[in-house]
């Protein structure tokens, strides 16, 4: 089956480009529909290097006033730190005397992400109050709530056992208690059945074909840096050895496919957390999920060096995914708790192989400038192979 035009899709071919718009783009820019019970500006694009394009965005989406209608001195944008495949800014701004403070996201991980169904998940995640809320979209963004009480976990805060059980309890109602929309998941293969494999056999299929920014990243992979030519076989492995595809085994459920520190948002001043940056979620397993989240232990997004002596101790494991299981049932036993445990740590294999294949097409369409992302993907083949090699002598 497939996919359907998105909402997004149809609003962009609904709207012709004429003889003078073509000549001057910006003429394009106001244009505006409504998708997702929000504005959406298909032709207004947000330049990172540039505020008055951010300005744009934001007096556009928010106050419905042109830039030659601005105040340019009633803004006050920052960037915010954080964001590996995203450009992020906070913009704080007065309106009718009333202070707005926003999140604009630019989109990054070019033809990686469906971000129209992206987009639409997580409008429906801000509805149902497991998101930030969503204020609307421009051509290459869209913009969000920002918490100013509310930092980034640091990644040693990953371990605090009070902290913890809270993701443990959040993520456990993320899995069991967000709905996909129904109209979205009917027109959408992707979220009809666990993405897990197909977005691996998806990544794979691109790493091989990938062309480097660079000759030295060229050169470093070419020399072996990501052992590309067994990968495709592993993935063999992992369906026939590891991951059982039944859902009686492994519950399927809408997950967040990448909890790390920095998308986890702490206010200490009422001890709260919030889950942000669903742009990798869908229906998936939901141990991987879990898997995913403790392999984060490790850090490694600053660097491009986990440091996997952080990976939780069996005790650690056992006591998240006992919480997880106890927030949606009044019965868990020791079995229940000890057959998640067990199947996470198969999940945790797939995750490495997952996150390494990322890294090498992110090394590809972004280059390794600002982010070792080949240095990253080798780390994390590396320890893929480690635990293997423990786990299945």
């Amino acid at each position: 089956m497939s996919p359907k035009p998105t909402e997004y899709e149809l609003a962009r071919s609904s709207h012709s480009i004429d003889n003078d718009s073509a000549n001057d783009p910006k003429a394009d820019e106001t244009v505006c529909f409504t998708v997702d019970d929000k504005p959406y500006y298909p032709f207004l694009k947000v330049d990172p290097s540039q505020e008055h394009t951010i300005m744009n965005a934001v007096s556009l989406l928010l106050l419905g006033t042109k830039e030659e209608e601005r105040n340019t001195k009633l803004y006050q944008i920052s960037k915010v730190s954080g964001g590996i495949t995203n450009a992020l800014f906070r913009v704080q701004v007065m309106s009718d005397n009333k202070p707005i403070d926003v999140l604009v996201r630019v989109f990054g991980a070019e033809g990686m992400i469906d971000r129209d169904v992206e987009n639409s998940l997580y409008a429906a995640l801000a509805t149902q109050k497991l998101a930030p809320p969503y204020y609307g979209r421009f051509a290459n963004g869209r913009i969000e709530q920002f918490y100013p009480h509310s930092k980034a976990l640091e990644v040693s805060q990953l371990s605090d056992m009070e902290i913890s059980t809270q993701i443990a309890k959040q993520m456990s109602k993320l899995h069991g208690e967000f709905q996909i929309p129904f109209a979205l998941q009917q027109n959408q293969p992707t979220l009809q059945t666990p993405s897990l494999f197909i977005q691996l056999d998806d990544w794979m299929e691109q790493a091989q074909k990938s062309i480097f920014q660079t000759p030295e990243d060229t050169t470093r992979v070419e020399q072996g840096m990501v052992p590309l030519t067994k990968l495709a076989d592993e993935i063999v492995w992992l369906k026939q050895n590891v991951i059982s595809a039944d859902e009686c085994t492994n519950k399927v459920g809408f997950c967040h496919n990448d909890l790390l520190a920095a998308n986890i948002l702490y206010d200490s001043s009422n001890h709260k957390l919030q889950l942000i940056d669903f742009e990798y979620g869908g229906l998936n397993y939901c141990a991987f999920d879990i898997a995913n989240h403790f392999n984060e232990f490790a850090g490694g997004t600053d660097d491009a060096k986990p440091n996997y002596a952080l990976f939780p101790s069996p005790e650690f494991q056992t006591q998240f995914c006992q919480t997880y299981l106890e927030e949606t049932s009044d019965k868990v036993t020791d079995g229940d708790t000890q057959d998640l445990v067990r199947n996470v740590q198969g999940f945790v294999l797939v995750n490495h192989l997952y996150w390494g294949l990322w890294g090498v097409n992110q090394a590809a369409t972004e280059g390794c400038e600002e982010f070792d992302y080949l240095l990253y993907a080798h780390n994390r083949f590396q320890q893929y192979f480690a635990v293997k090699a423990e786990q299945y002598p």
